[in-house]
């Protein structure tokens, strides 16, 4: 129904938050009307006092203000408390993509460093110098010493 960030919100709180801001927009236009009743005056300052017209207003006009500003704020308390469990929810959505996204960031990097060092090897590999076969020396004797010859002595006569 939602989009993957927010599958695991409940159409629940969808609905509660929109619940408490239809009350609460309601409320504040009930107020208005009770402070236009009243006043003119009381009811540009709750559109231009910024909430201060409204709080002014319910202290001095308590009993007929105190019903649209409770149902006001119970639909911004409502708003709050979903808000706040959606945004729970988002955050822990946000932490589990981003731990699979650092997860295949890390696969994707463990890849790419095996690739590599195949290459490298291959690469060393073929330029690796394989010696050339050395036959063993063929064993050469020591030269026999010859000794000189010994004088021939002349016969006698």
């Amino acid at each position: 129904m939602f989009p993957p960030p927010f599958q695991d919100i409940s159409p629940v709180l969808v609905v509660v938050y929109l619940v408490g801001l239809l009350l609460s927009m309601g409320a504040g236009i009930w107020l208005l009307v009770v402070g236009f009743k009243e006043h003119v005056l009381w009811g540009l300052a709750m559109l231009c006092g910024c909430g201060l017209g409204q709080w002014a207003f319910l202290f001095v006009h308590f009993k007929k203000a105190w019903r649209p500003m409770l149902l006001q704020l119970t639909g911004v308390a409502l708003m709050v408390a979903s808000a706040g469990v959606i945004g729970t929810k988002l955050q822990a959505a946000q932490a589990q993509m981003e731990a699979k996204a650092a997860e295949q960031e890390a696969q994707r990097a463990a890849k790419a460093a095996a690739e590599r060092d195949a290459f490298l090897d291959d690469v060393a590999n073929r330029l690796r110098v394989q010696p050339d076969p050395v036959e063993p020396p063929v064993p050469v004797e020591p030269p026999v010493p010859v000794e000189p010859p010994a004088p021939v002595k002349p016969p006698a006569p």
